[in-house]
């Protein structure tokens, strides 16, 4: 079974950790499911990943954004700066006494 993705908001995506489902009504737990099938884990919401081929840069906000096609897009965002050097590389040379 591919791995399988719970879709919390715009910004969060949860991979399945292997725990047992479970299904509340109010306080009262009605069911559990200790090795769900891929419908099983569908039917409480979790869907597979399929992200795109290569990530789309935004020259102007230096941004990296990685979507992934599910039906809904969920988009991870990741900022590139380039990193000022603290200090400055230079040539060495040795001086010879004679």
């Amino acid at each position: 079974m591919d791995k399988m993705y719970l879709f919390k908001n715009e910004n969060e995506v949860t991979e399945y950790d292997g725990s047992p489902l479970r299904f509340y009504v109010g306080k009262k737990l009605i069911k559990q499911i200790f090795s769900p099938t891929e419908d099983e884990l569908k039917g409480f919401g979790y869907k597979k990943l399929i992200p795109a081929i290569m990530p789309e840069y935004d020259a102007e906000t230096q941004y990296l954004s990685k979507k992934y096609a599910d039906g809904e897009d969920i988009t991870e965002t990741y900022e590139v700066r380039d990193i000022p050097a603290e200090t400055e590389i230079t040539e060495e040379t040795e001086e010879t006494e004679e």
